[in-house]
């Protein structure tokens, strides 16, 4: 029973994130935008996780899936979101060792690049500095637009935006794909990620 329950919850999440796919948009008309595909069978899509892993289970899970699904993703490396005052001043930590852990029971320990990722925006046009937020436009600058980076954020979209705002030249060579459930749908639109950093 408890395996299905977390299962639920799983296969909800991702079709949240299937379902809020996005693409960085800039002030450009979309018919001059290359629009990514996904790769079809065989070819891989490069992706950075930026996850609140220490807050929820699904994150682990979908960590966990990613991992073993390396058909279908190069994973570039993890950063370690905030999860905002639920996590406090050492939520970003915890998510590093909960990143950490999954990665030692996956035997894939040193593998992959964990970088700890920004605290919450103190002014909202002013991008929060941290290793994981340039590690974000690194990854995407060595992308181009026919096979750009895939950004799978799990928590606060802190560490994206900030990326954005420090090199808006990203936005052609990155897909954001921000998990955005919310528990209370359809009464309201209330939802843990956004609220963690409204900013």
């Amino acid at each position: 029973q408890p395996y299905f329950a977390q299962w639920k919850v799983l296969l909800r999440t991702t079709a949240a994130m299937i379902g809020s796919l996005l693409l960085l948009a800039d002030a450009s008309p979309a018919a001059e935008r290359f629009v990514p595909q996904l790769p079809s069978r065989g070819e891989r899509l490069r992706v950075v996780i930026d996850t609140d892993a220490a807050c929820e289970i699904d994150d682990l899970y979908a960590i966990a899936l990613a991992l073993a699904s390396q058909d279908r993703f190069k994973i570039e490396g993890l950063v370690a979101a905030h999860y905002g005052d639920s996590g406090g001043p050492g939520g970003i930590e915890k998510s590093v060792a909960a990143i950490n852990t999954v990665l030692e029971k996956a035997g894939m320990t040193g593998k992959l690049p964990v970088k700890r990722g920004a605290p919450p925006f103190q002014y909202s046009a002013v991008p929060v500095e941290s290793e994981g937020v340039d590690f974000l436009i690194e990854r995407a600058l060595a992308a181009d637009e026919k096979a750009p980076l895939w950004i799978i954020s799990l928590g606060a979209c802190t560490d994206v935006a900030s990326a954005w705002l420090k090199r808006t030249e990203i936005v052609q060579k990155v897909v954001v794909l921000w998990h955005g459930r919310t528990q209370f749908w359809p009464e309201k639109c209330w939802n843990f990620n956004v609220y963690n950093d409204l900013k």
